[in-house]
């Protein structure tokens, strides 16, 4: 018992990924903005009992600069709405195909 806590408590200091499913209801939530046209790649590392989340997206077609900004800004506010143990998001719009 002992030993398993101290690798719990390890991998919560270190930091580790958030679970499976918390990684794919983000993936599948980000999927489903309307802002959003495809998830290229979304990274988390679980901080104790806040999660760290980056990911890299193509947004549907921006108007402009602002208007992509605001979109942004969009996401990541609803995203901490539904997933509240997030408290860092780096998100990088991108145009690869």
């Amino acid at each position: 018992m002992t030993v398993t806590v101290g690798i719990e408590v390890k991998s919560l200091l270190i930091g580790e990924s958030a679970d499976p499913e918390t990684v794919s209801a983000m993936h599948n939530f980000l999927s489903s903005q309307p802002e959003v046209a495809q998830v290229y790649r979304l990274i988390t590392l679980q901080l104790g009992s806040e999660l760290m989340v980056s990911a890299k997206v193509r947004m549907k077609e921006p108007v402009s600069a602002l208007k992509l900004i605001e979109d942004i800004n969009r996401v990541e506010a609803a995203l901490r709405t539904n997933f509240p143990q997030t408290r860092w998001i780096f998100f990088g719009p991108d145009v690869r195909d």
